[in-house]
């Protein structure tokens, strides 16, 4: 009779340090993460078991706020550099993402080119995303001031005020600073993680450290990036960065509404393309997710369908059901 367990105590721990500590003093029985570092030093401890995966996973990224014109009425966002292509190119072009994904990542995940990671529709080998490249950074920052008309470009960037969080996206800025040098003025703001939503939806940042997209059809992406989605800042959207673009909503429709396979293929490879060309967001890595339990905990990948059949464990964000986890003699400690 399901679910085995009597009840399950969900306990939110932001920092990812304190929520490690807290597995191995066996204050939780099992964590659940994507911060690649903790998952290698846990990969490496044989007191813990380790299942991770990347399947029909999301993408960690840096959200750009394209706000402009009617979406911007008090021009709050009005003086953002990242509302030109050059400059956002520029940036693309200066971070080293394999490095990103060694020194952030402890290099279990793969440099990203876009939102579909390998075996996705949509998935393409080359994007058309600006790759680590200082000269062409170089060149397209030459365009992105003279568009502007100034000499230096600033902007805020957010990141959750975890530790680690902080420290990968201070990473960023310094390869930026090490190519632009004080040309550059990206601020780190910290935002404590229960706020960080609301800035989201309501459109209040410039660049934004972000995860999303995962699953397994790229229509249930549409929301995030039509631009029927899109709203005014300060208030509610979904398209929380607030581009449109007609091309994009021509293969978002195509996606949700053509019944062949080939065709919906096709546009989703062309949502892959717009944003590799128009850069509304710095791809940095395919996240990897990951539950770390006791030995005692058990069933965790465990879901048995009506029929007997088995459906899918860990997978979309490291989502698993909970009905059939069990311990070691009915005893979870």
């Amino acid at each position: 009779e399901l679910p085995y367990l009597d009840a399950i105590e969900v306990v939110v721990a932001v920092d990812i340090d304190s929520r490690a500590n807290g597995l191995r003093s066996g204050q939780f029985d099992l964590i659940h993460t994507s911060n690649s570092d903790t998952i290698s030093q846990f990969l490496d401890d044989g007191e813990f078991e380790v299942i991770s995966t990347s399947r029909y996973g999301d993408t960690n990224y840096i959200m750009l706020n394209h706000a402009a014109g009617d979406l911007d009425p008090e021009g709050t966002n009005a003086d953002s550099p990242l509302l030109n292509v050059h400059c956002r190119r520029a940036l693309a072009h200066a971070i080293d993402y394999q490095r990103l994904a060694d020194e952030r990542g402890a290099g279990l995940v793969e440099p990203a080119n876009g939102p579909f990671p390998p075996g996705s529709i949509g998935y393409l080998e080359d994007s058309g995303y600006p790759q680590y490249d200082p000269d062409a950074a170089l060149e397209e920052f030459d365009t992105c001031l003279s568009e502007l008309g100034t000499d230096r470009i600033e902007f805020s960037f957010n990141t959750t005020n975890d530790p680690f969080n902080v420290e990968t996206n201070t990473l960023m800025i310094s390869m930026w600073t090490e190519i632009f040098g004080n040309q550059i003025d990206a601020s780190i703001q910290p935002i404590e993680q229960g706020q960080y939503i609301g800035l989201a939806l309501t459109g209040n940042f410039n660049a934004f450290a972000w995860r999303n997209h995962g699953g397994i059809d790229p229509a249930t992406q549409a929301y995030w990036w039509q631009s029927t989605s899109s709203a005014p800042i300060g208030e509610l959207a979904l398209n929380f960065g607030r581009f449109r673009d007609p091309e994009m909503d021509a293969a978002l429709e195509t996606i949700k509404t053509n019944p062949d396979p080939a065709v919906r293929k096709a546009a989703a490879e062309e949502v892959n393309r717009i944003f590799g060309e128009q850069v509304y967001n710095l791809w940095t890595s395919w996240a990897l997710w990951a539950v770390i339990e006791h030995p005692y905990v058990n069933g965790l990948e465990a879901n048995t369908l009506p029929d007997g059949g088995q459906g899918v464990g860990l997978a979309f964000s490291g989502r698993h059901q909970m009905n059939e986890i069990w311990c070691d003699d009915g005893v979870c400690e």
